[in-house]
């Protein structure tokens, strides 16, 4: 108990410490300063700007013995806002916020962290460590925190990029008969911020062309939520302490944005979320710098600090999710549903959280798709060649590519007998983005399939990653390929690859009975890892017109 209350006092003085940090900051709403913005946000930004030297306004204010109430401005609000459209909106309001991560570590809900590829490695070149080293110190140091398990997104990626091929095959045999539903090119749909821009910016014109494929992120959520129902429905604590709390570290601000998408919600209980938090690499390091870990000292290999997470255990397990092992069953921590479990809950028992990782901390080696986006052009060009033409490129075999005006615009062509079959590319920055989007409305548009990035430079660009110190001497482009170094090599931690139809844990879930029975584009995996979107309507403000 004394223990107990020590890591509740360090919470609610670390809250403190955040609320501090917050308020040096300044606004509440924060735009960063990226090069591949459209346009200035001058119909969100301009009513902010107010000199009171030069206003004639007066405010009175009427006597009430009523206490005024407080107004409250969530993500879902400012999806709808058109205002501003960049790549990364750092907004801190609302549900995503480090202040409302250690308020529910304060309140003793059982807290998962999931940690994408790209954050990792930016945290991995920020402390000088290897991504095994950075992975299992995070591990320690959120465990430290009170959090249940620490989890790689690896398989929540897999799955996406096998959903995300096997409708681009669906998309293009409608295609070739002339259907409505084979409309090319095919856009993709795991970046947040080109989502928003797509919805706000063209509505209706380009939205039938975007994969309805969830992101890797929102695939890992569904997947979380599903792997604890059982356990939540069985919890003696009911309501909001009952469930656990998801939340992942991603690379880029616009993931808040996308994890607060209604879409995203339990329809008959919106504050049930897949994933409820989403903070960034530069979050995390401010937050664990507030409090005092030193995750450079816990990650490297002759650390003396104690409780270093086991090798067997990619994970640190909280008993509230654990309590119930199958005896015998030789898989440590395995969730086993309790009577009166759902079917969804019944098909996931066999799963433990550990198993979506991609992380062997045994082996002390990960898996990631090779480039910085997440691999889904490249990827689903292999997957299509095969499938459409019986034509298997080897893995370990290149794709030729050419690149465009920049280094961000590639192509990809598939060439059969002399004749191009297929035509891929990859679109990162809105300048590309906006070329790309000029020539489908121009039906000029040769492309079958598109990679859509809003940053420049992929994921491991994102607006959300840790930056080098102002008088540290190290420029952007330096830290960006110490990013890419740890994400790609990593002191040959690194496997780079693609899933696999042979991986024990997607035979699991694409079973007859489980969670996603009958693998990628079934009625269940449509069911789970299918969106929609929305185009949003364009609001102008008076203030933000040229006269």
């Amino acid at each position: 108990h004394s223990s107990t209350l020590n890591v509740k006092l360090e919470l609610v003085h670390l809250e403190r410490q955040a609320r501090e940090l917050w308020a040096r900051m300044g606004f509440g709403v924060v735009l960063d300063d990226m090069s591949d913005f459209i346009a200035p946000a001058q119909a969100c930004v301009l009513p902010m700007q107010i000199d009171a030297r030069r206003t004639a306004m007066q405010i009175e204010v009427e006597d009430s013995d009523r206490a005024p109430a407080v107004a409250k401005v969530t993500l879902t609000d400012c999806l709808a806002c058109s205002g501003c459209v960049t790549s990364a909106e750092t907004v801190l309001i609302g549900q995503q916020s480090m202040l409302e991560f250690l308020s529910q570590l304060r309140a003793g809900r059982v807290v998962i962290v999931s940690i994408s590829p790209a954050a990792r490695a930016s945290l991995a070149a920020h402390y000088s460590l290897t991504s095994m080293q950075a992975f299992a110190a995070l591990t320690l140091a959120f465990g430290r925190l009170g959090c249940g398990h620490v989890l790689d997104c690896g398989l929540g990626s897999d799955i996406s990029l096998l959903e995300s091929a096997a409708e681009f095959v669906d998309r293009f045999r409608a295609a070739r008969e002339g259907g409505r539903a084979g409309q090319l090119p095919l856009l993709s749909s795991s970046c947040p911020g080109w989502i928003c821009y797509a919805e706000k910016v063209h509505g209706v014109t380009l939205l039938p062309f975007i994969s309805r494929v969830k992101s890797p992120q929102q695939v890992m959520g569904s997947l979380v939520r599903a792997l604890l129902e059982g356990e939540e429905q069985g919890s003696a604590a009911g309501g909001e302490a009952g469930r656990a709390y998801h939340c992942a570290v991603m690379p880029c601000f616009d993931k808040k944005l996308e994890a607060s998408r209604t879409d995203f919600s339990d329809k008959d209980d919106p504050e049930r979320r897949d994933v409820d938090c989403v903070l960034s690499s530069a979050e995390v390091t401010a937050m664990l710098r507030e409090a005092a870990i030193e995750v450079r000292a816990l990650g490297l290999p002759d650390s003396s600090a104690p409780g270093l997470p086991d090798s067997s255990t990619p994970g640190i397990p909280d008993s509230s999710l654990t309590e119930s092992v199958s005896p015998g069953s030789g898989i440590p921590g395995s969730v086993v549903p309790r009577a009166g479990g759902s079917v969804v809950a019944q098909a996931a028992a066999a799963f433990q959280l550990a198993q979506l990782s991609n992380v062997d901390v045994a082996a002390g080696a990960f898996r990631v798709p090779p480039g910085g986006a997440g691999g889904y052009c490249e990827f689903v060009f292999r997957v299509a060649a095969l499938e459409l033409f019986g034509i298997a490129i080897p893995d370990e075999q290149p794709l030729p590519w050419t690149e465009g005006r920049n280094a961000d615009l590639r192509e990809v062509r598939l060439v059969v007998d002399g004749e191009v079959r297929l035509t891929f590319a990859t679109a990162h920055g809105f300048r590309n983005i906006q070329n790309v989007v000029r020539k489908m409305k121009g039906g000029k548009c040769a492309y079958d399939y598109v990679e859509v990035m809003a940053c420049p430079g992929g994921c491991l660009n994102g607006g959300g990653q840790v930056r080098p110190v102002a008088d540290s001497g190290e420029s952007g482009k330096a830290r960006l390929l110490k990013v890419r170094d740890a994400h790609h090599t990593s002191a040959g931690e690194a496997q780079l690859g693609w899933p696999s139809p042979d991986d024990v844990r997607l035979r699991a879930l694409f079973a007859p009975g489980a969670l996603l029975a009958g693998g990628p584009m079934s009625d269940a995996s449509r069911a789970l890892l299918h969106t929609q979107y929305h185009a949003r309507e364009k609001l102008q403000s008076g203030l933000g017109i040229k006269w």
